[in-house]
């Protein structure tokens, strides 16, 4: 059976991709005092132990929390850069995430060749922490998904708020969920050549607005929503090649949350 490590196994996708992965590969639990992720070497010695497939990077420093601008350099612009190196040294392929907020939602919808243009410390390090490489995938897209620890994400945050919420009518972004993305990316480990480059992966555009209402509906909730005109951003990402090169078609976002409720209605029984 191949071995995969996911770092940042607690995070929103981490912990996804572990739940995932482990029903079709073994899935070795690295900690945090095991792997110290300022330090991108520090991983090598469980790469040499454990001869993996793949690396799948989780961690990052996400704008929902305070980061010191150090934190966020060296999370999301140094480490996955320092841990392709590592990898490049047992054979494994490392998988990395990237973000839509690469981008400043001034021009979208976006190509993969457009420039980046973010403005924050957040979407300019995850830029930075791109990867593209032979041996190295990045996928930069926008997840929506179940948390274990916090409520820092879009779904899990509507999930605890029981009063009226906006719904931003006006910003539109073209994500996945995180349990269908750890489904392709199970799929991808799987081939007999792991996709390799910078890919953007993304589903058919959608509004905020519009997406909480289906939350709304597939879940059970009764939250009010009120559409409010801003802000208004544009960050559709463009992800024609991705699914020309694969043959893995997203599907549209009704289908996605509708799996999604269904598998972790199983995976967190009492939640």
């Amino acid at each position: 059976m191949d071995k995969v490590i996911v770092l940042g196994d607690t995070g929103m996708l981490g912990h996804k991709m572990v739940q995932i992965l482990s029903q079709k590969y073994m899935v070795p639990i690295i900690g945090k005092a095991q792997f110290n992720p300022l330090r991108g070497d520090s991983i090598l010695p469980f790469l040499e132990y454990y001869q993996p497939r793949a690396v799948v990077n989780c961690i990052g420093a996400i704008k929902q929390r305070s980061y010191a601008e150090n934190e966020f350099v060296t999370l999301n612009a140094l480490l996955p850069h320092n841990l392709h190196i590592q990898c490049e040294k047992t054979g494994a392929h490392l998988i990395h995430f990237s973000s839509d907020c690469v981008f400043s939602g001034e021009n979208g919808p976006y190509k993969e060749t457009a420039e980046s243009d973010a403005k924050d410390i957040y979407g300019k390090t995850k830029y930075l922490g791109e990867v593209g490489h032979t041996t190295a995938l990045t996928l930069r897209t926008s997840i929506i998904g179940r948390e274990l620890y916090s409520t820092n994400g879009l779904l899990e945050w509507f999930l605890n708020e029981r009063d009226t919420v906006n719904g931003y009518v006006k910003s539109f972004f073209s994500g996945v969920t995180t349990n269908w993305l750890a489904h392709a990316v199970s799929h991808l480990i799987s081939q007999p050549k792991i996709l390799a480059g910078i890919y953007q992966v993304a589903s058919d555009p959608t509004s905020k607005d519009a997406l909480l209402r289906k939350i709304r509906t597939i879940y059970g909730k009764e939250n009010a929503i009120i559409p409010n005109e801003y802000p208004r951003c544009n960050r559709v990402l463009d992800g024609t090649r991705f699914e020309k090169e694969t043959g893995i078609v997203v599907p549209g976002w009704g289908d996605m949350l509708l799996h999604q409720f269904q598998e972790d209605k199983r995976l967190y029984a009492g939640r």
